[in-house]
């Protein structure tokens, strides 16, 4: 029984990791269809998605009660809430000007970036597997528009700086791995729910206060796309309640690695749904990519 028990309770977090990474995918879809196709705002778009999250972690919250909450939860808080604000924004604007297929894979530069600065920041130096991670996801970001290649050895990298959504998802990739340090140490001292609902709630009010500021009529775009917006709020909600029950009931590594293989899914998504092209160099190099994240969240 107790053997069966556990087999379960393993499942568990698997199957919350995998559909996490599933509705991280299928939001990034809803997000290009909004952006694009409809001409919503990012900054609408970004505001939803912080706000639908605030309700789903209220709930939570209200089962399990309220957390103790230390000094240090403040300051994580407003540099963790306007970290996430930049985040969703310019998340937002990289998927409306890339295909899904180039832009998502390029979230795999975050744990490189925290490799990369460790030594600076904490003084940690990557091992190993580390560097061999960190190496992966070059070669992968490399083998993303390998097609290219023939116009010079350094040209699939090049067209990276080139597009406007790839150069906006590598900064997305950095501010990632950047708060993830905020990320913790708000969790650290409240709890990881709790965080959920303050930083979201920090990033929607954020957000409404530079709607009212901007001259675009964003009442008009919520009210007449309100189904689409609406459908992006629930699945970024139930995503990250998700992601953080999932953490809950395991380590924080195994979570991260299977989310990852959302961007091999936003890849397969971009071809299905958006008919985009060079399908098999741009899933090559997603799954070099997750690779060498599997590395460096196992290093």
């Amino acid at each position: 029984f107790l053997f069966i028990f556990a087999k379960i309770f393993i499942m568990i977090w698997f199957i919350l990791s995998v559909l996490t990474a599933f509705l991280t995918s299928v939001k990034s879809v809803f997000i290009k269809k909004s952006v694009s196709a409809k001409n919503i705002d990012e900054y609408v778009v970004a505001w939803v998605s912080a706000l639908f999250a605030v309700p789903f972690s209220l709930a939570v919250l209200f089962a399990i009660g309220l957390p103790d909450i230390y000094k240090m939860f403040w300051p994580a808080l407003v540099i963790g809430g306007t970290l996430t604000v930049v985040w969703l924004v310019l998340m937002a604007k990289a998927i409306k000007y890339s295909d899904l297929s180039l832009a998502m894979p390029l979230l795999a530069f975050s744990p490189l970036f925290v490799v990369a600065t460790a030594p600076f920041i904490v003084k940690e130096i990557p091992n190993l597997f580390g560097l061999v991670g960190v190496s992966l996801i070059v070669l992968g970001a490399y083998t993303l528009n390998i097609q290219e290649r023939r116009k010079g050895f350094l040209a699939p990298f090049k067209i990276l700086f080139k597009e406007k959504g790839a150069v906006l998802m590598l900064i997305v990739a950095f501010i990632g791995g950047l708060s993830g340090s905020f990320d913790k140490m708000g969790i650290v001292n409240s709890s990881a729910i709790f965080w959920v609902f303050a930083s979201n709630a920090f990033a929607a009010a954020t957000l409404f206060i530079l709607l009212m500021l901007r001259k675009n009529n964003h009442l008009k775009q919520f009210s007449s796309n309100l189904s689409i917006l609406i459908l992006i709020g629930i699945i970024a909600g139930i995503s990250q309640i998700s992601q953080m029950t999932a953490t809950g009931l395991t380590l924080v590594a195994y979570v991260v690695a299977v989310k990852r293989t959302s961007i091999v899914i936003s890849v397969l998504l971009g071809w299905l749904i958006f008919k985009e092209k060079n399908i098999r160099e741009r899933l090559m190099g997603a799954l070099i990519m997750l690779a060498g994240v599997l590395f460096i969240v196992f290093s």
